[in-house]
């Protein structure tokens, strides 16, 4: 019997043991599986880490690519111009510099805004504006790349679509440009279409839904690279970037844009036969008769002396951009290359405004700012910083420095001057009741083209020669007649006024028709005729050196 138990004891043991093992085996078996799986999720995670890690290297070698290609073409051209300053291709010099900038520009403008988009610190406006007016320059602003393909430029606008909207003006036409330059970039014959619809969608009695397509008869895009087409830096094979150019960065841009408003984007392509880029997007409905009521235009020209302007900058040529720029607005400019500097200035000079770019050496735009206003005597001094990346932080940083208002870099000078405005009402012509103009807009664009499809383009540049010679001559005349001869100037200006009229020197005609409307007081008021006519015959100057570029275009 001892014996019996003892085997019963023993084979519930062993029963044990077994047990354990198997569950041993079983728990080692689940703990296989588990690291197999997590050893699956770390491979594809790994994966995805070396594809995002290849894709940002594809970026950058485009990237590097495309800023040395413009790059050497700005340096080449400069080189050529600094040894052949009076060389007869000059205008061809200084054209080219211009492309291989105003190409370099836009990779970093796309660089830096999707990098806004990321980091959600873009900011988006509503607005009424004219739509089809957008619509119609952004289409003549491409037109001189289309004319060189041999395309033609197409668009259609629904009559049920209303001219006047609300929204954001900057970031439509910002879509518009990146899905045109795309489309002329990979068509090279046949035709692009911009056309805009009322969408599907529910529109209400404050918003109305709008559907934009951009159809082109280009390439086509590939199917396996059609669902990475938004993607960032995408770009259908680095042969087609090493051929067309770009940074993959357009459609992601767009892409962000749209979204971000509520909107949708989207295609459809065929390889070998074009492609249709289309997105919709809600805007707000305006009534028409507010915005067509004549308004008084903000013209800072008319200042009845001008404003002293001290620009902070710290790198130089940026400070002879901002020279040229704020001496065609006939201010006065002072230079000042940090913090320091321009405290020194101030206190010796008197200053009406200080343009303060942020990130300095030495002593920074947001320090500088802060010394000025514990001065009680720059208490009222009107302040605008300036600064390539504006986050909301940022911008409330500067507010709370002392700043009146911030802008970003690259300076838009019409939005420069709207800020200026609105520090400086006294700067605006109250007389002046014409209907608006755009201080930025020096030629009416539309004009040139509406008169280039009548006449054909050797026709108009001979007609707007002549023209270009007429309205220099009248300006010399007002400039060369004395204060006691003002019945000349007046009669002249008049003249002036009416041949600007016809052929769409818009800032010229603007000029000629205030000194046409002033009364001068030949005893008290030389000194304000002189700047009158010193503001003229500047804007002369701007005006057919603009004409020369844009001819010179056609």
């Amino acid at each position: 019997d001892e014996i019996g138990v003892l085997i019963g004891a023993f084979n519930d043991h062993l029963a044990t043991i077994r047990a354990q093992h198997h569950q041993i085996s079983e728990t080692n078996e689940n703990l296989e599986k588990l690291v197999e799986g997590r050893t699956r999720e770390l491979e594809i995670e790994r994966q995805v880490a070396l594809d995002a890690s290849e894709e940002k290297s594809k970026f950058l070698a485009i990237m590097s690519h495309e800023i040395r290609t413009p790059m050497n073409g700005i340096l080449g051209m400069s080189e050529l111009l600094k040894k052949n300053p009076r060389h007869r291709d000059k205008a061809e010099y200084v054209d080219a510099i211009y492309d291989s900038s105003k190409s370099l520009l836009g990779m970093m403008n796309s660089a830096l805004d999707y990098r806004k988009y990321e980091q959600g610190i873009f900011e988006f406006e509503s607005v009424p504006f004219n739509l089809h007016g957008l619509i119609h320059g952004v289409i003549f602003s491409v037109n001189t790349t289309a004319e060189k393909k041999g395309l033609i430029l197409n668009e259609i606008i629904s009559d049920n679509v209303p001219t006047i909207i609300s929204g954001d003006p900057e970031k439509l036409r910002q879509v518009f440009l990146n899905l045109l330059n795309n489309a002329l970039k990979f068509t090279e014959e046949g035709s692009i279409t911009l056309k805009v619809e009322r969408s599907i969608s529910i529109n209400t009695e404050d918003s109305i839904s709008l559907r934009f397509s951009l159809i082109d008869t280009g390439i086509g895009i590939a199917p396996r690279a059609q669902p990475q087409i938004f993607d960032l830096y995408s770009q259908e094979d680095s042969a087609g970037a090493q051929r067309y150019g770009g940074i993959g960065l357009g459609l992601a841009i767009c892409k962000e844009i749209i979204e971000k408003q509520g909107g949708i984007i989207d295609f459809t392509s065929t390889k070998g036969e074009g492609s249709t880029f289309w997105f919709e997007l809600n805007f707000g409905i305006v009534d028409a008769s507010i915005i067509e009521q004549p308004s008084q235009a903000v013209t800072l020209h008319a200042t009845k002396k001008p404003l002293n302007i001290l620009a902070v900058d710290d790198v130089e040529i940026n400070r002879k951009l901002l020279k040229g720029q704020l001496d065609q607005q006939l201010w006065h400019t002072f230079l000042a290359g940090n913090g320091q500097e321009a405290l020194d200035i101030l206190f010796s000079e008197k200053i009406d405004l200080v343009l303060m770019d942020i990130h300095m050496p030495i002593m920074d735009g947001i320090e500088t700012t802060r010394r000025i206003r514990e001065l009680p005597e720059y208490d009222d001094m009107k302040i605008i910083g300036s600064c390539a990346i504006l986050s909301p932080d940022m911008r409330d940083r500067c507010i709370d420095a002392g700043m009146n208002a911030v802008v970003e870099k690259p300076l838009d000078i019409k939005k420069l001057s709207s800020s200026i405005a609105h520090l400086f009402p006294e700067v605006r012509d109250s007389n002046d009741q014409s209907n608006p103009v755009d201080d930025n807009e020096v030629i009416a664009l539309s004009i040139l083209k509406d008169h280039c499809e009548t006449l054909g383009i050797e026709e108009v540049c001979s007609l707007y020669e002549e023209a270009e010679i007429s309205a220099k001559n009248l300006v010399e005349k007002i400039c060369l007649a004395s204060p006691h001869e003002y019945p000349i100037i007046k009669s002249s200006a008049h003249a002036l006024a009416g041949l600007c009229s016809n052929f769409g020197f818009l800032a010229l005609g603007e000029c000629a028709k205030q000194l046409q409307k002033k009364q001068i007081n030949i005893e008290s008021d030389t000194a304000q005729l002189q700047f009158d006519l010193n503001q003229l015959s500047k804007c002369c100057e701007t005006t057919f050196l603009y004409l020369s570029d844009v001819i010179s275009r056609l």
